[in-house]
This record gives C-alpha cells, structure tokens and sequence, in this order.
C-alpha cells in the first residue's frame, strides 16, 4: 500500500491517517480506465428528501454542470460514483440520468462498505481504501477493488453478496448498481461533522472476476448466481428483470438496498422513522420476479409492527407523493410489451419471443385481444381500459410501421429494423441451428453425383456458402441441366436449403421471372421477396416460346441480377401493397438444353451439367431420410465455415453448357442480322428494303414466323442499325428514292455513310440502294 501525501480537497489527518493526493477525476478516470465510446460515469448527489426520511440520489454523468461546478475544499455535498458504467440514458421520467438495471453496461470495481464498523477487513488488500467517517476513533472505509470490465451481472452480485455473507461488508454494498463515495464526498449524516472522504490507500492492482473470487476464496460452483436471462414459456410469463419501471425508479432514487435478482428486493421503508427496533428495510416484488401469476404482479411487505398493515395500496399512495411512476398491482402490461410489438399496417401485433422459434407469431389485433382479456387502470383515463387499448397507446409498446424483411446477422436480431426513418417488424429471421463441425456427408455424397465436375461442384458450394454468409448480398442465376433425364434428385436439394435456413426459399416459374406468369402469378408477385433461394423446378415452358423468352430477356436480368433491388412494389394476396426489397439467388432446374433462350453475352447466369442416370432406389430413401435428422443443420454451417475469400459471386465463368445452350436456343433475330450483313448487297437499306432482306433471309433459314410476319423483327433490326443523323433522330438521313423522301441506315462501312450523308451526296446514295435484287416472296 501506498500511503502518499495530503489532498486539500480531503478532510484534514483524524488519528495519525495518512492520505493519497489523487483529484477525484483522476481517481474515477483510474477506475473506468477501459470504458469504451458507448459507456459513461454516472455520479451521483445526495439530498436530503422533504419528508426527512432519507435521501434522494440525483445521478448526472460527468459533463453535468453540478459535477464540474463542484469544489470539494469548499462545497459540503454528499457525492457517490456508480461501481458500474452505464449507458447514459435517462430514466423512464426524462428527469436524470438513468442507473436502473437496464442502463447498466459494464461493472468496472468492487466495492465493500462499512468496513471497520459494521464489517470486518477481508482476506486481501484492495486497490483502494477510502475513509468515510471516524466516529469515536473508529474509521468506517469502504475497500475497492478495480477489475477488468464484464457483464457477467449474475456472477458479479453473487460475489458481493458472498462477501456481505462473510461479514467483510454492509449487505446494502450488494448490486451492480451500487454508489460508494468519491474522494472529497461530504458525510451529511448527522454526528459526521461533514466529514470529507478520504484516500488512505492506493495500488495499481486489477483483477479479473474470477481472480478476485479465487484470491477471496469464493467458490462459484458453491454460491447461488442469479439468472437475469429472460425466459418464456409457451402459454405464460416467466420471471424476467427490467421490465419494471417502478423498480427503476425505486433504484434511481437510492432507494434500493438489497437486490439479488430474487421475488423481493430490500428497500428502505417509506416509513421507517417509525420503526422503534430492526432494520429500516421493507420487501417490494417487482414485476418480472417469482413464479405463474406472480409474475405479472407487484407486492409490498414490511415486517416491522408498525408497518406490518401497509400494503401495496399505501406504498402506492407514498410513491405518488412523490410523483413516482403510475402503478398497479396486477400489471400485465409491461410483460406484454416486452414480449410483443404493435405493427399498424393492418393493426397487426407480432410475437417476437415466438418469432426465431417459427409457427405462428403474427397475429390481427383483434385475435390477440382475445387471448388478452381483463382491463387496468392507466394514466390519462378515468376508467379502466382494456389491456389492448393500454398495449396499443402506451409509449414503452414497441410500435411498427409495417412488416420488412431485412438479413440482419444473428447477434444484431431483436425483431425490429429501422428503414426510411421508421420501424419495420423484420420477417427475416436467421438460422438458429446450434453449432456443428460435424461434415454433412448426405450433402456431400449428393453433390459428388449430382455435380460430376469438381471445378463447376466447387463453384456452385462456393456458390451456395457466400450466399449463406452473406444474406444481404446478391449473386447470378444458376441453371442445371439434366439433358432429358428425370428423378436425379434436384429436387431434394430444394428441400434441403430449405431446412437448412429454415424457410427462406420460394418457387417460382420461368415465365413468372421473364414477365409472362399467368393470372394470379402475375398479379400477386410476393414470390419474388421474403426469400434467399428462388427455385425454379421446371424451366422448359410449353407455353412460352423462344421470342417470349427473347422478348423478356430484359426483364429476366432485372430479376436476376446481383444488386438488391430495395424499391419492390410487392403485391400479395390479401395483404396491403408494400416496398420490398428483392434479396434471392435463383436456382433453376430443367431437363431440357434448350430451355431458356440466352443471348452470347448473358453475364447473369452459370449452368451445370446434371448426370442423365438415376440412383438405385436405397439411396434416394437415403436422401429423403436425412432431411429428418441433424444432416440440415450440418449442411448450414458447413457452408457458414466454407472459406469464400476467393469467390467471384458477381461474374459466373462461362462452361460448355451454358455454351451448348446459347447455340441451341440463339434467337432469330440474330441469324437474321448476320445473314444480312453478309448477303445482302447494299450497304444501305430504308425500312422497305430492311423487310424485303428480313424476307430472303427468313426463306434461307427457313424461319417461318419471320417468314409469314417480317414486321415485328423487322423493328427490331431497324433499331440496331442507328440513324445516320445523330443530332437528328427523328428524321434521320431522309433521301428520295424512286418517288419518296425516306430514311435510310447503314447495315456496314458506318463511317463511310456518314461522310456522304454530310455531303448530301443523294447520287451515291441512289446508286447503294439500286444494288438490292427484287426478292420474291414464296407461295406470292
């Protein structure tokens, strides 16, 4: 121990005490050393309550005017630090800074109080002792001990509670929540002559929770530590912490002596001046806290003779006294707002304990009131109202907009996203398989058949896994062909994403994503959003043809391309129209080489070659098997742990497939253009004579539709071949020809054209178009 010189700011030497110069703001910056960006100091004042029973404790952080005005050498005031950081909120009044349960982040020392009064020194020396007061010669100091920072909150108080048990502290020291004095701190109690706190010792030592259990001598293993997860049962509430408002305010005002996360919590008795023997202690059970109905009740006790009458109806009326929180008994609410959100599109209200554990956790308000009967009194209505009317104008309900479906990670998923300055109720939900290294050899024995070549195998899980890592991002299409060949078990392979996920696959038809669904499939077009994997099961259309294909190939890579489209009008069936946004990867199956018509320079799709033989029947029972075993929840974090660094999700590399399907399924407007370009014999040519060479050409390709109905391709090709006149488009290069003004365009030697075209050389214009023979139309 450190026993260095006098600080002015302190109480002069009492009894040969000797004092550590340290500021107070060092000595608490000492202290939060590690605080991080989201953390904060809360400090605290105490004042003396107008009925005179106490004190309130008014908490600033430490850019308060009050704390930075305040000089210790000169200013008597009672000021405390909180043992734990918080997140500088402010309590449910809007008052203060809050120190409730929820406002806690991190504890970041151990303090024991009353040692050498009411308790005895422990076992090992601490980083710090303060004295608090010497009455009669005799010092009362609190010991503290720095740590590393944690939230391990129920460990945490049961080490302060073991300490209080061993007699080395007051048991009002326990809680995370805890002030204890900073240097400097005036005693205001009476006989205390103001005493101002002071440092007596100070070393640099620090120690983990665990460290300073050991170094103790409390074992955890034989302590009971607190639970403050939060848990609920299907049908009913359990116990949870920090859903009581009452409980805050309670804490915020010092009220709080003794809380270890059980039924009751040990508060200083509103009437405790009339207390004649014991403690100046009274029990209040907060919401949240015992078992069944308990849970969404509030108790009060005192034990004391004189107390021993006073129920909750006058502790209610002392807590309004002081303009404390409106409260009941019975107090279902804030249990029903901690577990459910008002969505009011639709007046809707979603479950969002139900909702990572599936089936049904949405529900039309006026189902749920049913399940929610019974009325409570409430601010701001004479009577009674309803728990649904409570829920639904109360400002701590959480309240939604309207659903949205955003990939969030798992560790960021409460239910709720923000979009466009709003709160949207996500219907993403991620997968919550437990965690595996186990290999999912179904999958894998699947994928050695199913996809024969390990390049294009390799590619396609590469293409799988990025896509599970990475749910917010987009990558091309992929299309396995099976060349006329049934049942090899692509199938299986939708179903097993399926579980793996846990939902988030959708199937569509080919014609759906070109543009051409019919009826409801065009018109309801929720398909397309709420997904990861878009599935196409059959791609080969009987009623679509290769021009409706051709025709909606623009429509097609909109569908399928590797941005997130945010700004989907999505229209489902009886359900309001909402924004969307469009997250999926399309796999599409097909048994047919021809099956979708893709243009040469196609970057939005990758096919694989499919095996044509079929397995023997034991292997696909073998298939069918695994997708009710633990084989989906490998398959989900094999790819989660599937190394992606090197994939190229937006380029899909070309393959003999996609090759052999551009060749079989090239459009005719294509083999028109080149046969054009390299037979007919002006370079020229005007929409008359662009028919008439469509017509030859559609004869000697033996292209019949084009043949009998020249006109629709006819306008297509006069589009590719651009105008001549550039700054003139609407006219273009007009010349007379025979006995019409027409435009003409050139079909090669562009800027040959252009040169004459500036020259308005009309006779060599003339001459170019002479050059076309006279075709005859077959069957004419």
């Amino acid at each position: 121990m450190n026993n260095i010189a006098q600080n002015a700011e302190q109480s002069p030497p009492m009894n040969g005490e000797a004092k550590v110069e340290i500021s107070t703001s060092d000595f608490l910056h000492l202290i939060f050393s590690e605080l991080e960006d989201d953390e904060h100091i809360c400090v605290s004042r105490a004042t003396p309550k107008k009925d005179g029973t106490g004190v309130w404790f008014k908490n600033h952080l430490l850019t308060a005017r009050q704390w930075r005005k305040w000089e210790p050498g000169k200013q008597a005031q009672a000021w405390y630090f909180c043992v734990s950081s918080i997140n500088g909120g402010q309590n449910d009044k809007g008052t203060m800074v809050g120190r409730g349960r929820k406002n806690l982040k991190r504890y970041h020392c151990l303090v024991l109080d009353d040692i050498g009064t009411k308790g005895k020194p422990p076992p090992i020396e601490p980083s710090w002792k303060i004295t608090t007061s010497i009455a009669d010669g005799i010092q009362n100091q609190q010991w503290g001990y720095m740590l590393d920072p944690g939230d391990d909150w129920g460990r945490y108080e049961a080490l302060v509670e073991w300490c209080a048990a061993q007699g080395w502290s007051d048991g009002g020291a326990g809680g995370s929540y805890r002030l204890m004095r900073v240097p400097g701190s005036a005693n205001m109690k009476p006989g205390r002559q103001e005493y101002r706190s002071v440092i007596t010792d100070w070393v640099d030592g620090v120690w983990s929770l665990d460290e300073l259990a050991d170094d103790l001598g409390c074992d955890f293993t034989k302590v009971e530590i607190g639970d403050n997860v939060v848990t609920f049962k299907h049908g009913g509430a359990a116990a949870m912490n920090g859903i009581d408002p009452l409980l805050d305010w309670l804490t915020d005002n010092g009220s709080v002596v003794r809380d270890d996360g059980g039924q009751w919590v040990d508060i200083v008795c509103p009437w405790a001046d009339a207390h004649t023997t014991g403690e100046n202690t009274a029990g209040y059970s907060p919401l949240g806290r015992g078992t069944c109905d308990y849970v969404q009740t509030r108790a009060f006790k005192c034990l004391h003779e004189h107390c021993v009458k006073k129920k909750l109806p006058e502790f209610r009326e002392w807590v309004n006294s002081l303009d404390g929180p409106h409260f009941n008994g019975y107090d279902p609410l804030p249990w029903l707002q901690s577990r459910y959100a008002y969505i009011s599109t639709g007046q809707m209200v979603a479950d969002l304990h139900q909702r990572p554990d599936g089936g049904i956790w949405q529900w039309t308000l006026a189902d749920w009131t049913k399940d929610h009967p019974g009325r409570i009194s409430v601010p701001g209505h004479d009577k009674p109202v309803t728990l649904a009317t409570a829920f639904v104008e109360h400002q701590r309900t959480k309240k939604a907009v309207s659903l949205m479906y955003q990939p969030v990670a798992p560790d960021r998923d409460t239910g709720i996203v923000e979009a466009f300055n709003q709160s949207y109720v996500n219907t993403y939900v991620p997968p919550n398989w437990e965690e595996t290294d186990r290999n999912p050899s179904v999958f894998i024995e699947h994928m050695e058949y199913l996809i024969p070549s390990n390049v294009q195998r390799e590619i396609f899980l590469n293409w799988l896994a990025y896509k599970i890592q990475h749910p917010m991002s987009r990558s091309y299409a992929v299309v396995m062909v099976a060349e006329d060949a049934y049942g090899t078990g692509r199938s299986w392979v939708k179903k097993m994403i399926s579980k793996a996920l846990q939902g988030h696959v959708n199937s569509a038809s080919l014609g759906q994503l070109i543009g051409r669904g019919e009826g409801g499939t065009q018109t309801y077009t929720d398909w397309q959003t709420g997904c990861q994997f878009l599935i196409v099961e059959e791609a080969k259309d009987s009623s679509l043809t290769k021009d409706d294909f051709y025709h909606g190939y623009e429509t097609f890579k909109q569908m399928v391309d590797t941005s997130v489209d945010e700004t989907v009008r999505v229209n489902p069936k009886y359900e309001r129209t909402r924004t969307e946004s469009r997250y999926f990867n399309a796999l599409i199956f097909t048994n047919h080489a021809d099956a979708i018509a893709l243009p040469e320079n196609c970057r939005r799709t990758y096919v694989i070659e499919n095996p044509t033989e079929r397995q023997d029947y034991d292997y696909y029972d073998r298939l069918a098997g695994s997708l009710q075993t633990k084989e989906p929840a490998r398959v989900y974090w094999w790819l989660m742990n599937r190394d992606v660094s090197d994939y190229d999700h937006i380029y899909p590399p070309m393959t003999a497939a996609k090759l052999r399907m551009i060749e079989d399924t090239r459009a005719p407007s294509d083999a028109i253009i080149e046969w054009i370009k390299a037979n007919h014999a002006p370079d020229l040519v005007t929409k008359k004579s662009l028919k008439t060479a469509i017509v030859a050409a559609a004869h000697k390709l033996d292209l019949g539709n084009q043949l009998r109905e020249p006109g629709g391709i006819s306008r297509i090709l006069w589009r590719k071949f651009k105008t001549l006149r550039p700054d003139d488009p609407k006219h273009g290069a007009r010349y007379m020809i025979g006995d019409d003004r027409v435009e003409v365009r050139a079909i090669r030697n562009v800027e040959k054209w252009l040169s004459v075209d500036r020259d308005r050389d009309n006779v060599a214009v003339e001459a170019e178009i002479a050059k076309a023979e006279i075709v005859k139309i077959p069957g004419a």
